[in-house]
């Protein structure tokens, strides 16, 4: 784990010292673009930073949250306020901006290319404007696919909850208090992820009341002494 959150942070700094001088680059040569019709140079600045933004919420959110969390950008329930307002800001306000902000530099080059290919910026600017356009889509197919998965995540947090519901009457509560509120995607076991549990089953098992008698005094699954006369259900073999 330690190795891990090392590469993690080596890889980062990369990121923001890469974004850092092609910022400052591109400001040293911020002259060669004022013949250019449209501003290709004040739209690949802000796109610089924007991702500097996306990859400072996600490096925040991994510092205030706990390990047992889970990914960020999969958990669209985070624990405090702090983490859900950068949850809300990276997936609700920043990649949207982001998308349409890539998509109207994408109508712009090539209107660019078509109109007035003689302003189009040469040698290295050139090419570093084609590479982030690929890296940019690449980027958002990435975070489609993440945010899809997160959706999914959500939609079986919320069917799972319906389902427990049903099953909470008087004595989960009363054992395990309310189970329904489950914080993450983290929150359910892996046979609850893939299918929900069904409450007419449960309904289904025969009910009694215990009697000491039988000699069997412990509940198999919360480990607790039963008291005589408590309604139990009974799983026959």
């Amino acid at each position: 784990m330690a190795g891990s959150a090392a590469e993690g942070w080596q890889a980062d700094a990369v990121l923001f010292l890469s974004l850092t001088w092609l910022s400052f680059d591109l400001c040293l040569s911020w002259d060669a673009f004022e013949g250019c019709p449209k501003p290709i140079h004040k739209w690949l600045l802000a796109s610089y930073l924007m991702m500097v933004a996306m990859r400072l919420a996600c490096v925040l959110s991994a510092r205030l949250a706990a390990p047992q969390a889970g990914y960020f950008l999969l958990n669209l329930r985070q624990s405090s306020a702090k983490q859900q307002a950068i949850m809300n800001f990276t997936w609700l306000v920043i990649t949207p901006l982001f998308t349409l902000w890539t998509l109207l530099g994408t109508v712009w080059i090539v209107q660019v290319m078509w109109q007035a290919p003689q302003q189009m910026p040469s040698g290295m600017h050139f090419w570093i404007l084609i590479v982030w356009q690929v890296m940019s889509y690449l980027w958002f197919c990435m975070y489609g696919c993440v945010g899809m998965v997160a959706w999914r995540f959500e939609q079986r947090l919320r069917t799972a909850e319906v389902d427990l519901r049903a099953l909470e009457d008087g004595d989960v509560l009363a054992r395990w208090g309310r189970v329904s509120n489950l914080e993450g995607y983290r929150s359910l076991p892996a046979t609850m992820a893939a299918c929900h549990p069904q409450p007419s089953r449960r309904a289904g098992i025969p009910q009694q009341l215990h009697d000491n008698i039988a000699g069997n005094d412990d509940c198999p699954i919360c480990l607790e002494g039963l008291q005589e006369g408590e309604s139990v259900r009974e799983l026959t073999a």
